[in-house]
């Protein structure tokens, strides 16, 4: 009895022994936290950086302390009230404009360009974009004349105008005015073009007038 007790006390010591090496084995594997999960490998090659647009970069224009404008190989008096601001394209050597009112609207538009073509030949384009109420093209005279030894010939037109580039879509202006000037310079012609609504660019005559009286060669 006493050695089958003792055996039994011996299978009941080993039974709880076991009972508590399992229950004390159970609560460390509850009280242990999870692990966070197993960063990914590292590869040979990084991931690709996102690509970017490169920035286009315009012609320079300034406008000195003298308040005059440089658009090429010319300058020009900037009128007061009237704004320069950076060329919107590449296309364009400078940028000004004449502000309208608190919500934008009345604003007129000035820009600088030089490319080909005869002064002729452009200034036949310029028609083709102003349309009178028959939607024929604008059909007033051009002017030239001879400032601070410069041939410049002008323009002015009012109608329709259709704004947009060759070959895309193109918004119609209803009563719209458009001011165009082409400066005979080498290797090519200097153009001015300024639009605005037909009432707020009628304002802008003496400064416009201004602009062309004063334009010279810029070194």
């Amino acid at each position: 009895m006493f050695l089958l007790w003792g055996n039994m006390n011996t299978r009941c010591a080993v039974f709880l022994g076991l009972g508590v090496f399992l229950y004390g084995y159970g609560c460390e594997r509850t009280a242990t936290p999870p692990s966070s999960p197993a960063a990914p490998a590292a590869t040979d090659k990084p991931a690709p950086a996102p690509a970017q647009t490169p920035a286009v970069t315009a012609p320079a224009s300034t406008v000195p302390a003298t308040g005059r404008i440089t658009a090429g190989s010319v300058s020009f008096p900037l009128p007061d009230g009237w704004q320069h601001r950076p060329p919107s394209s590449a296309m364009r050597l400078a940028e000004a404009f004449v502000p309208g009112d608190a919500g934008g609207a009345g604003e007129c538009a000035l820009a600088f360009f030089s490319f080909g073509g005869t002064v002729e030949q452009n200034i036949e384009r310029w028609r083709g974009m102003v349309l009178d109420a028959e939607g024929n093209p604008a059909s007033t005279p051009s002017v030239k004349r001879e400032v601070g030894g410069l041939t410049v010939h002008t323009v002015e037109f009012v109608g329709t105008y259709e704004d947009g580039m060759p070959g895309g879509p193109r918004t119609k202006r209803p009563d719209w005015m458009f001011r165009g000037a082409v400066i005979e310079t080498s290797p090519q012609p200097t153009f001015i073009r300024m639009t605005g609504p037909r009432a707020a660019m009628e304002k802008t005559a003496p400064g416009w007038e201004a602009l062309i009286a004063g334009a010279a060669p810029h070194p």
